[in-house]
């Protein structure tokens, strides 16, 4: 486990080694991340962790990432890939975006032939977690 210094989100890396190679295109595997990243920066108090976590799970590569913030409402999650939606309405948004990071992500992993799920429960936090499909 290794975590990278950012005074607002300490970065907590857990990799499991050795990872076999995965089917993606990197620089879009890298753009992923980052908006996972930057999602879970944006919506997590100051101070709290971010973790993630990759590891080889059957024929998929697990990439999740993790935060502590306030979590999505059950009655929205099945919206947080749509084009344009963020869970807080837009009276009581307190951060910036346009809504169109986690779109692109799932857009990025189904041309990738990779899938894309959260988890998240208000209170808890978010868990997103990529699965890459492994080189045969």
């Amino acid at each position: 486990m290794r975590e990278q210094s950012n005074d607002a989100h300490p970065i907590v890396v857990d990799l499991q080694a050795p990872l076999p190679k995965a089917m993606v295109d990197g620089d879009r595997l890298h753009q992923i991340v980052g908006n996972l990243l930057s999602n879970a920066r944006k919506f997590s108090p100051a101070g709290t962790a971010i973790e993630v976590v990759v590891r080889a799970e059957g024929d998929a590569i697990a990439l999740t990432v993790e935060d502590h913030g306030k979590g999505i409402p059950e009655d929205l999650i099945n919206r947080v890939f749509d084009r344009f939606f963020q869970a807080e309405a837009a009276a009581t948004r307190s951060v910036d975006g346009l809504g169109i990071g986690l779109y692109i992500v799932k857009e990025l992993c189904q041309r990738m032939d990779a899938t894309i799920e959260v988890d998240s429960a208000v209170g808890r936090g978010t868990r997103f977690t990529a699965r890459l499909p492994v080189a045969v």
